[in-house]
């Protein structure tokens, strides 16, 4: 799995809130301390204030604010929001390979899969940020 540019900022800006609890916060902030484009992050906050992870205000006194406690965000569910996670076509649909039946290769890495996204789903975006207020 590779994720994307996209998630990577997405999870930099969770961890920029998280870091920063109950301030609201400007994509300029976010974009200045990352040293990425503000084009960028603004399309990332759209997308996390359209899956329900933050609250964004308009206006002079605009910003973003995580939507709930970070404790309650699993890894997990936001890389199942931002990414598609599959090792293989073939492990999400049926008839999409000839040797399907007898393969091996797909039950191993649908075990594979399940365990990575196990282990992400108990990671907490409070585990992430830990304990730094940067």
């Amino acid at each position: 799995m590779h994720l994307t540019l996209f998630t990577d900022y997405a999870l930099r800006s969770l961890l920029y809130l998280t870091w920063h609890a109950g301030q609201t916060c400007t994509v300029e902030e976010i974009a200045t301390f990352f040293r990425i484009s503000a084009d960028h992050v603004t399309k990332v906050m759209q997308h996390l204030a359209r899956q329900g992870y933050v609250r964004s205000r308009r206006g002079r006194n605009g910003g973003a604010i995580l939507a709930r406690p970070p404790e309650e965000m699993r890894l997990g569910d936001i890389l199942r929001d931002f990414e598609s996670i599959s090792l293989l076509d073939c492990l999400n649909a049926d008839n999409v390979c000839v040797i399907e039946v007898a393969c091996r290769l797909k039950r191993v890495l649908a075990e594979g899969q399940r365990r990575m996204m196990d282990y992400f789903d108990e990671q907490t975006l409070r585990d992430l940020a830990g304990p730094a207020r940067l």
